[in-house]
């Protein structure tokens, strides 16, 4: 006799045919290899399943569990996904952004980092009204622009008071020479179908914030009204939030459970463990973008992250 002690949470965003350039995907030979290795080696079951079947004792050797998820709602997850999670009969879980599918749009975020990758303009002029001080800024390329994106997105997740979505639209205003994105997200109808096929439609959140940066009530109105939300729509209340950013802390994950969630899922690139987690900060392993097997396969297996501690990475 054994028992479930680790469970193997792996997480994906995007899945699409091509390299495009927007929110980096995971390439679908890829992610088939990747349904291959886990369904050839893993029970696979939803979250919920596989928590509660944790320290449950089973006969003989039997295969760890894992369970497959996808943060964003993407509707290339329709497209790509489902056919091959159908294929290799694989359940999978699905945690939608409540406000990005009533707009179509991908989390502000996304945005964020899909004007400073791909406009032309190397220069920057934001308001002082909407940006301690101001950004006026001219780059030398393409690459010193995005490192500056980068650094500013930081900077909107740890200031709420900053006024991120005023940011956003001066940021929108300067690179106006990309075009905003059409239909990226999954629309009700089909999270409806997918709900009444089998899958689990969850939260994560109606906005997309850094939970820890929130007040309280904030907090609460995330996490409240992103459930009721998918509860009318799909008939099922969601026992599961996916952390924006996969981050978390004590207070939040207090709040979680005062709103009626079960289970709340971080992002570690390690496996979960009856015995050291919490239920309500399950890690998860971040696939990431993956075009190159290898890579994938070691990140899968967790072996990527002692390569790079044998390296010092």
């Amino acid at each position: 006799m054994r028992t479930y002690n680790h469970i193997r949470v792996f997480l994906f965003h995007r899945i699409a045919e091509n390299r495009e350039n927007w929110a980096h995907p995971t390439g679908v030979k890829i992610f088939e290899k990747c349904l291959q290795y886990i369904t050839g080696n893993f029970t696979v079951k939803t979250v919920e399943e596989c928590l509660a079947l944790q320290g449950s004792e089973i006969k003989g050797k039997g295969r760890p569990l894992a369970a497959l998820t996808f943060d964003d709602g993407f509707r290339d997850n329709i497209k790509y996904a489902l056919p091959l999670l159908e294929k290799y009969k694989c359940p999978a879980s699905f945690y939608i952004v409540t406000d990005c599918i009533d707009s179509g749009l991908p989390t502000w975020q996304h945005l964020f980092q899909n004007l400073f990758h791909n406009t032309k303009k190397l220069r920057l002029d934001v308001s002082d009204a909407y940006f301690a001080g101001g950004i006026n800024k001219t780059f030398a390329d393409a690459r010193e622009r995005i490192a500056y994106g980068n650094k500013l997105l930081g900077q909107l997740y740890t200031s709420p008071g900053c006024g991120a979505v005023k940011v956003m639209e001066e940021v929108t205003r300067n690179f106006n020479d990309v075009p905003v994105p059409e239909r990226m997200t999954m629309t009700w109808d089909e999270l409806r179908q997918l709900s009444s096929a089998g899958y689990t439609i969850g939260s994560h959140t109606c906005s997309h914030p850094l939970l820890t940066q929130l007040q309280d009530a904030y907090i609460r109105k995330e996490l409240v009204e992103s459930a009721e939300r998918i509860e009318k729509v799909c008939r099922k209340r969601p026992g599961t939030i996916a952390y924006p950013l996969g981050v978390t802390d004590n207070r939040v994950q207090v709040i979680a459970q005062e709103c009626g969630y079960k289970y709340g899922l971080s992002v570690e690139q390690k496996f979960y463990n009856h015995s050291e987690h919490h239920s309500m900060a399950v890690p998860r392993v971040d696939v990431y973008a993956g075009h190159n097997w290898l890579k994938t396969y070691l990140r899968m297996t967790g072996d990527l992250e002692k390569v790079k501690r044998v390296l010092g990475r």
